[in-house]
């Protein structure tokens, strides 16, 4: 959970709404079978939902790489 303090300015109006909904999207997708290795370990990793059952902090350098595609999507979903 991220929480928001001090002045906040917004705009277009709606930001956090359009946030809440992108955080939910990413939340509800399912893993396309990709798994993050232990600490998410570095290396190069290409567009997918990646999940990981507990928490994970990356040791290194990671590589996301859209193989050329400008509407890839990259999700990870760390408990």
């Amino acid at each position: 959970m991220t929480t928001l303090t001090g002045n906040l300015g917004l705009s277009p109006t709606g930001s956090i709404t359009d946030m809440k909904a992108a955080y939910l999207d990413a939340e509800g997708r399912a893993s396309t079978g990709n798994s993050c290795p232990a600490d998410c370990e570095p290396g190069t990793y290409v567009a997918g939902v990646y999940n990981q059952s507990a928490g994970s902090k990356p040791t290194g350098i990671l590589t996301l790489d859209g193989q050329n595609d400008p509407n890839c999507v990259f999700i990870f979903q760390i408990g």
